[in-house]
Order: structure tokens, then sequence, then C-alpha cells
């Protein structure tokens, strides 16, 4: 089943991507830029959650994807152990789901302004890693 994309997945990428300089989080690349989900785009309670969001290049992505213990292993290496437990939890409530479901045009909003944001400290030289303010 095709995931539908909706606006709010286009701009939090956007700032997943941006907000890591363009850089893939595995190996340094430049090329082939994703926003890649710990928790699949289909689980709505983690799905524009920055937790939960990397930027990889497509051999990573397609690399991690494939492969769970290895990703857990970067997820817990980038984010730590405690990150980790917090979003698992997150993951098995419902009603964030519903609330995601619900406020999916405000959570775009949350996103392209957000996006600007970091655009804005980029044109004015920022060149390390900027953290994506969650919704």
């Amino acid at each position: 089943m095709k995931i539908k994309i909706h606006p709010a997945d286009t701009w939090t990428s956007k700032c997943i991507r941006e907000g890591s300089n363009q850089t893939c989080e595995r190996c340094g690349g430049k090329t082939g830029l994703q926003c890649c989900h710990y928790q699949g785009r289909g689980a709505w309670e983690t799905r524009f959650l920055p937790l939960n969001l990397f930027c990889l290049c497509m051999g990573c992505h397609s690399y991690l994807d494939g492969h769970k213990i290895q990703f857990k292993e970067f997820f817990i290496l980038k984010r730590g152990q405690f990150a980790y437990d917090v979003l698992v939890e997150k993951c098995h409530d419902p009603m964030i789901g519903k609330q995601n479901r619900r406020e999916v045009k405000e959570i775009a909003a949350h996103y392209k302004a957000e996006y600007e944001r970091i655009m804005k400290l980029r044109s004015e030289g920022e060149t390390r890693r900027i953290e994506v303010v969650g919704y």
C-alpha cells in the first residue's frame, strides 16, 4: 500500500535534509539525500517527529532499512539510548497519531516556517548541523 505524501511530509523532509547541511548522517555523502524514518512513515505517532528522522543518502537509507539491528545501533549511536526509549514509547501512543492526522495542515505550516528559519541561518553563514524544532 502506497502512503500518501502530504505537504507536511515535504516540509519535514526539507527541514531534516537542510538541518543536516545536506549531508548524510551516516557516511557524510552529499548526493541522493533522503529523509529517513526510523519508525516508518506509516506510524503517524512519530511520522513528523525530528527524533525519528535522519538525513541519509540512498545507499545508507537502503542499507539501514534492510538491516534493523544495525539501524537500531546507528540510532542509539547518534541519539542515545534515552532518545530511543522515548521514541519507542511515543510510537505506542495512539492519541499522538490521531492528533497528527487531524493537524496535518498545521504541521505543514510549522515545518515550512522551520525550514525558512533554517535557511535564514544558512544565509547568515551557519554551516553546522541545525536542530529541527518539532511540531
